[in-house]
């Protein structure tokens, strides 16, 4: 019996699995290179969540369009009152501008060095700090996305007279994104300083 056909084809299976392994390690060590910290499933339910928002957006602005009249707020004072007007396609732009917040948010989470911190990150630490800053990423886009989600809202709310609602869930979204910026810089701090 010969068996020089059959080895043959199982050594290029074998030489195609290895390729194709080295091809995974490759993407894997390109995707992970500024990234030494650890994705828990926590930060991938955030992920989900970010993207479930940033499809809801697009979503949400083709579906208020056809009901939005042709001037629409663009703009609010400090007590949530209408005072910049724009034509109704500005709800796309609105859209648009959120996505990519969301997007620079979940790509700052696998490249820490896209977020400019007041202090050094500690080297003995590194990885444990770079996990707290990619969880402090993904809570950001997560918030990034209620915060247009509630600023489409506004514009819609002359009509709806609903404008109080929606200027307090902004404004909750506002308080929180500034809750968690501060809380986690401390807590990487703290973090870096228990190592010295």
């Amino acid at each position: 019996m010969d068996y020089s056909g059959s080895f043959a084809q199982e050594w290029q299976n074998e030489e195609k699995e290895d390729n194709n392994q080295k091809g995974r390690n490759r993407m894997i060590h390109f995707r992970m290179k500024n990234n030494i910290g650890s994705v828990t499933v926590t930060d991938r339910i955030l992920e989900m969540a970010a993207l479930a928002l940033a499809v809801f957006l697009v979503v949400l602005a083709v579906a208020l369009y056809h009901y939005l009249p042709e001037r629409i707020p663009v703009h609010f004072n400090s007590v949530g009152e209408a005072d910049g007007w724009g034509g109704k396609g500005m709800i796309f732009m609105l859209s648009a501008l959120g996505v990519v917040a969301m997007a620079i948010c979940s790509a700052a989470a696998y490249n820490y060095k896209m977020v400019n911190l007041p202090f050094s990150l500690n080297p003995a630490c590194l990885s444990q700090q770079v996990t707290i800053i990619g969880r402090m990423m993904r809570v950001l886009s997560v918030l990034c996305g209620l915060l247009f989600i509630a600023l489409m809202l506004m514009t819609t709310v002359p009509q709806w007279g609903m404008q109080f609602v929606f200027f307090s869930f902004f404004l909750i979204v506002m308080t929180s994104m500034t809750v968690v910026l501060i809380v986690y810089t401390v807590w990487v701090y703290k973090k870096g300083r228990q190592y010295r």
